[in-house]
């Protein structure tokens, strides 16, 4: 099986490799855990490293705004990856044949954006966040539109890594079934640490098809431009 690998020393090895190819993945966690800069690592370093072409889509921040924080972690080759945002997407469908006026689901505003940009042979895909796109559309039946979207996003050959905010902890995902329908995820959580009155990032694997996982959650660093585990494991 083709993996992709997520460029965070000591996580690869434990993944087997990496994510499996062609996958959907949840990157979940509360705001300040750094799901961003994690995904846009994980694009950038296989764009750097690998030559894998790969889309950014913010639709929280703009592009400017995002580029300006990566270049902070020393992530600051942008033309090796595309980021696109809100009006990015409305432009290209306003000169495709659908008339995107017509239709207000966002969820297929972006499966249609992207079945036009999958003819250049992109393999990696990050939507910034699952979030931020519902906050555009209004989901009647958000099992099946999901399910088609993800399913959608297979078809399409995109090893894609969506976002996640998490509101509770006991819920992954906004509508509480992308995590049943999502081929992995990668929960990152904040914890606060008395001896050193600090907050500590830790990563776990909750979920990850074709893949033989544990599930301990490892302190998450970053330092010198490169994300790394500490592979003694804490059992929460």
């Amino acid at each position: 099986m083709n993996r992709i690998k997520t460029y965070i020393a000591g996580m690869d090895e434990y993944l087997e490799g990496g994510i499996p190819a062609g996958s959907v993945t949840l990157i979940c966690g509360r705001p300040g855990s750094m799901k961003s800069s994690l995904t846009y690592n994980i694009l950038y370093k296989n764009a750097i490293n690998d030559g894998l072409r790969s889309i950014y889509v913010t639709l929280e921040q703009t592009p400017e705004s995002m580029m300006q924080h990566m270049n902070s972690l020393r992530m600051s080759d942008h033309e090796k990856l595309k980021m696109i945002s809100y009006n990015d997407v409305d432009g290209v469908l306003e000169r495709s044949q659908l008339d995107h006026r017509l239709e207000q689901n966002w969820i297929r505003r972006i499966t249609k954006y992207l079945e036009n940009m999958c003819a250049d042979k992109y393999s990696l895909l990050v939507i910034d966040s699952l979030d931020g796109l519902y906050s555009l559309t209004h989901v009647d039946t958000p099992r099946r539109e999901i399910f088609l979207f993800f399913k959608s996003l297979r078809e399409m050959g995109l090893t894609t890594l969506l976002i996640s905010e998490m509101r509770t902890e006991s819920r992954f995902s906004n509508c509480g079934v992308e995590d049943f329908l999502a081929d992995g995820i990668i929960h990152l959580d904040l914890d606060y640490e008395k001896a050193t009155h600090a907050l500590a990032l830790r990563i776990g694997v909750a979920k990850m098809r074709c893949t033989n996982i544990g599930r301990q959650y490892f302190p998450l660093i970053y330092r010198d431009g490169t994300f790394s585990i500490l592979t003694k494991p804490i059992i929460p």
